[in-house]
């Protein structure tokens, strides 16, 4: 499924993005406070298992993870809720300027929030690929969708194509 696969490459490019915060909050030698580490770390920790739930149902087909899937991606969004604004409450208490470690921290969570909703649809379209998200339904994906997919979001080959515009085509009355 081409937007599954998609989904897969946005979760590699926000790990990447999350490295490149890291690396930029480590040159400026900026650390986080405990209480960041410690969010960051409880993020981590439902990514992990969110990712390996989604991981095995698109693996496997089997829709049994998937209300676990749903309820870490809601976790996720309480927690992301709950320690940006925890950070920003300490932020505004401390009266100090934004550190590279305070812009760092806010991109981070951004970052580890989409890759959970990320998961969520890959377990969401492995189970019913015919649900789509506002994202996955521009113009060009429905002409590609309609042209080169079957039902089921898997490729068709040449010869399947043309059985399947032949199939969607109505015949003149008699």
């Amino acid at each position: 499924n081409v937007a599954v696969e998609r989904k897969f490459e946005r979760i590699g490019d926000a790990v990447a993005n999350i490295g490149t915060y890291l690396s930029e909050a480590y040159e400026e030698k900026a650390s986080f406070t405990k209480v960041d580490a410690v969010g960051l770390d409880d993020m981590f920790a439902l990514l992990t298992e969110i990712y390996s739930c989604a991981l095995q149902i698109y693996k496997t087909r089997d829709a049994k993870f998937y209300d676990r899937v749903q309820k870490d991606q809601d976790k996720i969004n309480e927690l992301e809720n709950k320690i940006r604004q925890e950070h920003f409450i300490r932020i505004m208490e401390s009266n100090a300027p934004s550190t590279p470690a305070d812009r760092a921290f806010d991109d981070i969570i951004i970052q580890m929030e989409l890759i959970g909703s990320l998961c969520f649809d890959i377990a969401r379209l492995t189970i019913n690929p015919s649900e789509l998200h506002p994202e996955d339904s521009t113009p060009s994906h429905e002409f590609f969708r309609n042209n080169f997919l079957d039902d089921e979001g898997n490729f068709l080959t040449g010869g399947q194509r043309q059985l399947s515009q032949m199939s969607k085509k109505t015949l003149p009355p008699a």
